[in-house]
C-alpha cells in the first residue's frame, strides 16, 4: 500500500514537473511562436507587409497582449511607412455581454505620401475576408502619446502632425469621450492646441466640441483662437454639416494687437466645397486708436478655388484724437483666391459720419463707394465720395514696399482747403500749410474744379501731394 502511494506520488509530481517545465519552456520561447505566427495571420489578411523586431508579451487573467517595435510597409513598393513603438491591448473577462477592450500605444509614427494620382497610401484599417469575430467586443478606450503623422505631398512642404497625447474614453450612455493634445506644422507656420468633445455612437456625430489653439501662421502670431461647435456629422455620402459653431480669437497682425469672433449657425462641407452663414462677425483693434468692423449676416461660399463673402453689410468704427469715425457698408462682397491670396472686394454703398475738421463738435455726413483688388505685393481699385459740398471720383493704389505706400489720382468738382487742411494750435489757429501733409505716407494728384485756399479762389487746379510732376499712368 506504501508502495503504491509512493508510486503515486512520483507520478504526480513528476506530472507537475513537467507542467512547470513546458510552462517555462514556453514562457521563453511560445511567445515568440506567438508572435510570428500573429504576424503571419495578420499579413495574410492585410495587403503590405507587417514585420515585428520588438517583442510580445500575453497573460490569460486578465486578457493583454502587448506587442514592441512593429512596422508596416505598403504594397508592391509604394511609399510610406507606419512604426509603432509599443502598443498593447486590454479586457475584462469577468465582463458580461461584449468585451471591452482598452488599446494603448506610444510612439506612432505614420508617414503618407501622395501618389500621382492624388489619393494617398494609406494603412488598411480592417482585416479582408469573411471570417467574424470569436469573441464579442466593443472598443472600451483608446490611448495614444508621443506619436507622429507626416504628410508628404506631391507639391509643397511636408505637413507634420505631433500628438502629445489623444484619449478616446468610452462614457455612460454608449458615447465616447475624447481629448487631443497636439501640434501641426508646415515649414515655418505651426499652431497647436487641444481639441475635446464627444462622439455620439447612435447617431454617430459630434456634439459639444471644443478647440483652443496657439502659433503663428504667415506672420499672423495667434495668443488664444478658440472654436466651439454643438454638432457636427458626416454623412454616407461624405457630406459634412455642422450647427452653432462659435469662434473667437486674440492676436497680433503686423505688430497690431486684434480680436475677432463670429458665430456660424450652419455649415455644409463636400467635395472640397464649404457653404456656411456668418453672424455677428466682429474685427477689433485695442486702444489707443482702437477700431472694429462688425459685419451683420452673411455667407461664406468656398468652392475648392475662391472664397466669396457676401452680403457685406455692417458697421467699422475707428476712434481718433479728433473724433470718432464710423462707416456703414451695405451689400459688397468680397472674394478671395486660395492660390494667388488675391482679394477682390465691391463696397458700392458707403455712409460714413466723420468729425468736421472745421467744427470739431459737428459730424460730416459723407456718401459712396469703394472697389479694388488687393495681394501681398500691392493693390488698385476706384474711389467715389460725396458730401453736401462736393464729389470726389478717381483711383486709388497701395505699395506696401514704398514710404508712400497709398497713392491716387482724383477728380473733385469744388474743394474747400481752408476747412480740410489740420489747423495750427492756439486762440487765432489758422489753417496749416500745405507742408503740413508732407509728412503723410500719401502721394496724391488732385485736380479741382473750384478751388479755394487762403481766401482765394481758383478754378481748373491741379495739387501734387508727394507726387511726381508727371505721374505715370497706372
Amino acid at each position: 500500500m506504501l508502495t503504491r502511494r509512493r508510486a503515486l506520488s512520483i507520478v504526480l509530481l513528476a506530472t507537475l514537473l513537467a507542467g512547470a517545465a513546458g510552462m517555462l519552456v514556453f514562457s521563453q520561447f511560445g511567445q515568440v511562436w506567438l508572435g510570428r505566427a500573429l504576424v503571419d495571420e495578420i499579413n495574410r489578411r492585410l495587403p503590405g507587409q507587417l514585420r515585428l523586431d520588438g517583442e510580445l508579451h500575453w497573460q490569460l487573467f486578465p486578457p493583454a497582449l502587448r506587442l514592441t517595435n512593429l512596422a508596416w510597409t505598403p504594397p508592391d513598393g509604394l511609399p510610406g511607412e507606419l512604426t509603432i513603438a509599443q502598443i498593447s491591448a486590454r479586457s475584462d473577462a469577468t465582463d458580461t455581454g461584449a468585451r471591452p477592450v482598452e488599446i494603448r500605444a506610444g510612439g506612432v509614427n505614420l508617414a503618407l505620401h501622395q501618389l500621382p494620382d492624388g489619393s494617398w497610401a494609406l494603412p488598411p484599417l480592417a482585416a479582408t475576408g469573411e471570417d467574424g469575430a470569436v469573441v464579442d467586443w466593443r472598443l472600451a478606450g483608446v490611448h495614444l502619446t508621443d506619436s507622429r503623422l507626416s504628410l508628404h505631398p506631391r507639391h509643397g512642404a511636408v505637413v507634420v502632425l505631433d500628438l502629445a497625447a489623444a484619449d478616446v474614453v468610452e462614457q455612460a450612455g454608449g458615447d465616447m469621450g475624447f481629448t487631443i493634445d497636439a501640434q501641426v506644422s508646415q515649414g515655418a507656420r505651426t499652431i497647436g492646441g487641444r481639441v475635446e468633445g464627444r462622439y455620439r455612437l447612435a447617431d454617430r456625430t459630434l456634439a459639444d466640441v471644443a478647440l483652443r489653439l496657439q502659433g503663428a501662421v504667415d506672420g499672423v502670431a495667434v495668443r488664444d483662437a478658440r472654436i466651439e461647435v454643438a454638432q457636427a456629422a458626416m454623412s454616407g455620402a461624405g457630406v459634412l454639416t455642422a450647427q452653432g459653431v462659435r469662434l473667437s480669437a486674440q492676436g497680433e497682425v503686423a505688430d497690431q494687437r486684434v480680436e475677432a469672433s463670429a458665430q456660424v449657425p450652419t455649415l455644409q462641407a463636400s467635395d472640397g466645397r464649404i457653404d456656411a452663414t456668418v453672424s455677428e462677425l466682429t474685427l477689433r483693434r485695442p486702444l489707443p486708436e482702437a477700431a472694429m468692423l462688425r459685419l451683420d449676416d452673411a455667407r461664406i461660399a468656398f468652392d475648392g478655388h475662391a472664397v466669396r463673402l457676401a452680403p457685406l453689410t455692417g458697421e467699422v468704427t475707428l476712434e481718433h484724437p479728433r473724433g470718432a469715425v464710423a462707416v456703414t457698408l451695405v451689400d459688397g462682397r468680397a472674394d478671395y483666391g486660395v492660390g494667388d491670396g488675391r482679394l477682390d472686394f465691391a463696397l458700392p454703398i458707403l455712409r460714413a459720419q466723420l468729425p468736421d475738421p472745421a467744427e470739431p463738435a459737428r459730424r460730416l455726413a459723407v456718401d459712396g463707394g469703394l472697389s479694388g483688388a488687393l495681394a501681398a505685393t500691392g493693390g488698385e481699385g476706384a474711389v467715389t465720395l460725396r458730401t453736401d459740398e462736393a464729389t470726389l471720383t478717381g483711383r486709388w493704389w497701395w505699395t506696401p514696399q514704398q514710404s508712400r505706400w497709398l497713392g491716387g489720382e482724383v477728380h473733385i468738382d469744388r474743394l474747400d482747403l481752408d476747412r480740410w487742411l489740420p489747423r495750427s494750435s492756439g486762440s487765432d489757429a489758422q489753417p496749416a500749410p500745405l507742408d503740413a501733409w508732407r509728412d503723410l505716407p500719401l502721394a496724391l494728384e488732385v485736380q479741382v474744379g473750384v478751388l479755394r485756399w487762403q481766401g482765394v479762389t481758383m478754378r481748373d487746379a491741379r495739387l501734387r501731394l508727394n507726387a511726381p510732376e508727371a505721374s505715370a499712368s497706372r
